[in-house]
């Protein structure tokens, strides 16, 4: 945003659909600003954004932007935000996972020649919050490598699945 005057406060808004998404006041820029914005949980589809300047006698500053953006259907879970600690386990394995929408979860876990060897109840999770979790007792598995499929699901149906190896050892 560049301005002609000096400001007191620059207001940002985003509406998806009529209704509010975002509200924030950032810090008064010297002539232009850059604001990096977390979008995560964002709904998907085009935003539209006001950015309103307020100048330093506490006036609206003339030629307010307006403007819009789309926002494509975030990754529901990488590969990156998904992995296996401690690695290699020998009592418990817990398999953290970060997901980039609000998804069920469930998890399946097999011996390294394709037998399941444990299956998750489904859980809720909340998108982009917080880090979720899977614990595993693994005192009595044999010590080897195993192969775990994590899938979730989103309210739309849409899937997304990861596949890593963690080990057992003694």
């Amino acid at each position: 945003i560049k301005t002609s005057s000096p400001l007191s406060s620059l207001r940002l808004e985003f509406y998806h659909e009529g209704s509010s998404v975002f509200d924030t006041f950032v810090p008064p820029p010297k002539d232009s600003i850059l604001v990096g914005i977390y979008l995560v949980g964002f709904p998907t589809g085009t935003i539209r954004g006001t950015a309103t300047g307020i100048g330093q006698d506490t006036t609206l500053t003339p030629g307010n932007a307006f403007f819009d953006f789309t926002i494509e259907a975030s990754e529901l879970l990488s590969t990156a935000m998904v992995f296996a600690a401690p690695n290699p386990a020998s009592d418990e394995v817990i398999i953290y996972f970060t997901s980039g929408e609000d998804v069920t979860a469930n998890l399946k876990v097999y011996t390294i020649d394709g037998q399941e060897v444990y299956r998750s109840e489904e859980i809720e999770t909340v998108g982009g919050i917080r880090s979720e979790e899977f614990r595993i007792d693994v005192s009595d598995w044999p010590v080897g490598l195993y192969l775990f499929v994590l899938q979730v699901r989103n309210e739309e149906g849409r899937r997304a699945v990861v596949k890593k190896i963690f080990a057992v050892i003694r």
